[in-house]
């Protein structure tokens, strides 16, 4: 009976270290699995970092000083005020050229509507402007907070709205080169 017992005790003391070794290895499993995934985020923050490095030891062109980010604000409130503030589109088109280049001021007039223009104005109500850190001394970005009101066939409608605008310095003086609108969605 002794020896019995015995067998019953090495049994299951043979099952249960045949468990821990089975859990043990389960969880090397899952250790080297999450070590494969570490070492593969490692790889890719080096990747971003060496990146990073060369990019700033590339030779930058100077930032844009500040003279010049004054320049760039003053010529975004004129464009501003010629975008939102007019009596007719005409009257628009004629106040936006000095500001914007050549294509862009002809896409502007190639997407008009057949509508009676005339019957078109609007009211600039406010404007700020946040201009964006640019490497480049020849582009920038400014972003717009615009608040205006549009009147249309004697209806008038007050938006709220935000435009991106990139200028570009080509011939030696900045001119809008793009806009990108987006309407204000109040949440």
């Amino acid at each position: 009976m002794k020896r019995k017992v015995m067998i019953a005790v090495a049994i299951v003391l043979v099952l249960f270290l045949i468990s821990r070794l089975i859990s043990i290895t389960n969880s090397n499993e899952a250790l080297l699995v999450s070590n494969q995934q570490i070492d593969k985020e490692k790889q890719a923050k080096e990747r971003e970092l060496k990146k990073l490095r060369s990019l700033a030891d590339a030779k930058e062109e100077p930032a844009t000083t500040l003279d010049e980010m004054k320049i760039i604000k003053d010529i975004n409130y004129q464009l501003m005020e010629a975008l939102f503030a007019y009596e007719s589109l005409d009257e628009r088109d004629e106040q936006i050229t000095p500001h914007v280049i050549e294509e862009t001021k002809n896409n502007m007039t190639r997407f008009k509507s057949d509508y009676d223009q005339n019957d078109t104005s609007s009211l600039l109500i406010s404007s700020e402007a946040f201009v964006a850190k640019s490497f480049n001394s020849n582009e920038i970005n400014v972003i717009n907070d615009v608040v205006s009101e549009l009147t249309f066939n004697k209806e008038a409608q007050k938006q709220h709205m935000y435009v991106k605008v990139k200028y570009v310095k080509d011939t030696g003086q900045w001119q809008a080169k793009s806009f990108n609108f987006s309407k204000y969605v109040e949440g």
